[in-house]
């Protein structure tokens, strides 16, 4: 069993800490603490080990939210993939469950509360050691334009599936793909069929075809085909700067290779373009 990397310093009193301190060991987790975990988180990462297990008042850890500029949290969550998980333990912390939703979307889904230690607590550390895994599944959201499924993984990985290498081409006709969630804290897929079966799929296989697919991919070469899908559906680079939102400058950018598009630009760019993020990424 790995040992965690830690830090308690933003749960409120020393017995709180302790008796957390105690679960964990009862739990059979070996941990190391990291106190200084919010004295870099949002300004700078170098220090910071990845995969830190954050514990806190729910109320402490959306103060320390709100001293951050959201785009310095984000890029610190992608950077070093904390996990926090927020005690509601007192009034305040009551109060403060209304800036949940936005704390966790901009943490990536890497946040959980807990609302008693006795009762909550063995379920939020294994959701949250779930999503330490590099490999574990943490989004999965459905393009109605593109009608495909793309899913994200605990270390970044962003892509659509392909039901082709993953052996399951004729099932898609049969599939209500607007239904897919995930199981098992990420270690799986389910979508309803429908005649109202369930297909579930390990995340393990899905991982396995993405990485396959990714072995020989490069940057190289969304620009050119940027550029030509621009040019099938005759737009300019200003009609395309309108339709999708994205500065002209960034898209001459990304056509000149000098810059290469998040997955959300990238699905901005194929809505518009009227095709997927798939034929920009690798010409499919």
């Amino acid at each position: 069993m790995r040992t965690l990397s830690i830090d308690v310093s933003a749960v409120k009193g020393e017995e709180t800490q302790d008796g957390l301190l105690g679960l964990l060991k009862k739990l059979g987790y070996r941990y190391k603490t990291f106190d200084c975990f919010w004295d870099t988180f949002g300004k700078q990462s170098n220090g910071l080990p990845e995969g830190v297990l954050v514990f806190g008042n729910l109320s402490t850890i959306v103060m320390h939210y709100e001293q951050v500029r959201p785009h310095d949290w984000i890029a610190s969550v992608r950077e070093r993939r904390p996990y926090f998980i927020g005690l509601v333990r007192t009034t305040l912390d009551e109060l403060y469950i209304n800036f949940t939703d936005e704390l966790v979307r901009n943490s990536e889904m890497r946040a959980s509360l807990c609302h008693n230690l006795e009762t909550d607590f063995r379920h939020c550390l294994l959701k949250a050691l779930s999503c330490l895994k590099p490999h574990a599944l943490i989004d999965v959201r459905y393009s109605p334009l593109s009608r495909r499924l793309w899913v994200q993984f605990n270390d970044g990985l962003f892509c659509s599936v392909f039901w082709g290498w993953l052996g399951l081409q004729k099932e898609i006709p049969h599939l209500m793909l607007e239904t897919a969630v995930l199981r098992d804290n990420g270690a799986a897929l389910e979508i309803l069929r429908r005649n109202g079966d369930i297909l579930r799929i390990d995340a393990s296989s899905v991982r396995k075809c993405l990485s396959v697919l990714h072995s020989g991919t490069s940057q190289i070469g969304v620009g050119n085909r940027v550029r030509a899908a621009r040019s099938r559906v005759g737009m300019t680079q200003n009609d395309l700067a309108r339709k999708t939102g994205i500065p002209q400058s960034n898209i001459s950018r990304i056509e000149r290779e000098c810059h290469y598009p998040r997955r959300h630009t990238m699905q901005r760019l194929a809505d518009a373009l009227e095709c997927t993020p798939t034929e920009l990424l690798f010409g499919e």
